[in-house]
Parts: C-alpha cells; structure tokens; sequence
C-alpha cells in the first residue's frame, strides 16, 4: 500500500481495531499491522499523528517480541526487517521527544533496564501499554505518565506520579500495576467531570 496524502483518523482506528480484535490467525494479523503504516501521510507528521505514530511503534516492537516465541516468526527475518523499516521510518517523520530511544527499541525491542542504562540515553520508556499510556523517565527529569486519549481529539494527559513510589516499585511488573492504577483513577475523574 502507497501512503495517503491525508491522515484519517477514523480509518486508522478501524484498521487498529481490526489488527487486535479481528482474530483471523497469525499471518493476517502481521499484514494487518504492515497495512497500519501505510495509513501515515509522506512527511513530517502533526502532533496528533506523532501520538499516533509513537502507540504503533510501541504496539509493533511488542509484537515483534511476542512473536520471538513462535519459531515461524522468530525465522523469518524479511518480515521482521520490513516491520522494522517501517517503524524507523516513522519514528523519523515525528517531532517527539523520544525519537532516540524509540530508534533503539526498534532495533532491540527486548531491551532491558541494563542496555537502557547503558545506551546513554537522556529518557526513556520504562512501562507502557500501547494506546493508553507510557511512563518516561530519565536522568535529569522528573517521571512523567503520558495518557493516551481519544476522548475528543488525539492528544496526551500528562500527569507526574511520586517519584518516591515510583521508585520503590523495583520490578516492571511493579511498577506496571503502579502507573495502571494512576491512569485508572484518572479516567474516572475524565468520565465524572463529563457526566457533571
């Protein structure tokens, strides 16, 4: 598939909804997910398509890792390379802040808190849950979650979790069902100022 000159939303999020839940077996959901990325515009991205953008990289590189576990997959480089080089592309085309450590997580998409460390990177993602939040960190900010939301337009909720919690969550598991919790209450709040 060519890329569109304009982005739709409605079209992406109907093809994001078929590629998760449409269930069609495993070769279908890999060019359901390449079909994803044909749906971006040539160019620089606006901010709605980067927060867009940064949920399909995410979503792919936890695929790819997924897929590690089924010998057909973990085989099959080309099609790993062609997920790959559509993602890097993609990071390129955005303006965020985390183009550096997304470009890294697309080429070792199981990295670990020690090749993060060690890659001298600024910030990083260290939890996330594709198309509903992500939580930066780094060595000279202060952790950030950044919910995704789709409530009116696509944008991104910012709230600061306490970074002494933060930190006594030692494990990702942890710290995982720390941030869910956050954006569990935050959603609520969204959903009762709606109502109100």
């Amino acid at each position: 598939m060519a890329p569109l000159e304009i982005f739709s939303m409605d079209e992406f999020f109907k093809a994001l909804s078929d590629y998760k839940y449409e269930g069609r077996g495993a070769v279908y959901n890999w060019q359901s997910l390449e079909n994803l990325f044909a749906l971006f515009p040539e160019g620089d991205l606006s901010h709605e398509e980067d927060v867009v953008a940064l949920n399909l990289v995410l979503e792919s590189c936890r695929h790819m890792e997924a897929s590690c576990y089924v010998k057909a997959f973990d085989l099959d480089s080309d099609l790993r390379n062609r997920i790959q080089e559509k993602c890097r592309y993609l990071v390129k085309s955005t303006n965020l802040d985390l183009k550096k450590y997304l470009l890294l997580l697309v080429e070792e998409y199981r990295l670990t808190p020690d090749q993060i460390k060690l890659s001298g990177l600024d910030r990083w993602i260290s939890a996330a849950k594709p198309w509903d939040f992500y939580l930066v960190e780094g060595n000279s900010i202060e952790p950030e979650v950044r919910i995704f939301n789709r409530h009116s337009t696509v944008n991104e909720e910012v709230v600061m979790p306490n970074p002494i919690l933060l930190r006594n969550r030692k494990t990702h598991e942890q710290k995982h069902r720390y941030i869910s919790d956050i954006v569990e209450k935050e959603n609520i709040k969204f959903w009762l100022s709606v109502k109100s």
